[in-house]
């Protein structure tokens, strides 16, 4: 009986502590990519359009994982979001990366 308990509370603690522990890596995931888009507006390597599109890809991200932490994640749930945060992550650095818009490269061929 003892065994059944302890088994049974070691589920529902570990049901509760990973929708947690997910939106927990979301979070330090969002600020992270957030504040590679403030860099790349800072540094001009990101036009301020370039930087709104960006945060309202992340956005839709952050809206989706709320939606799906109300019901806890399923493993296909949380693959998807890792592609998404994934995804914004590249998008970002190819956006820092292209210099056919880029302030930064203007500024250094002397075209204010």
């Amino acid at each position: 009986m003892k065994m059944v308990l302890a088994a049974g509370m070691a589920v529902l603690m570990f049901g509760v502590a990973l929708p947690e522990a997910s939106r927990a890596r979301g979070n330090l995931q969002v600020r992270r990519l957030s504040a590679q888009i403030d860099r790349g507006v800072h540094d001009g390597s990101l036009t301020r359009g370039e930087a709104r599109d960006l945060r309202l890809r992340l956005i839709r991200v952050e809206v989706l994982e709320a939606r799906d932490l109300r019901h806890g994640f399923t493993p296909a749930e949380t693959q998807d979001l890792n592609g998404r945060y994934t995804a914004v992550e590249a998008d970002i650095h190819a956006q820092r990366t292209n210099t056919q818009y880029s302030v930064r490269q203007r500024r250094i061929r002397g075209r204010n």
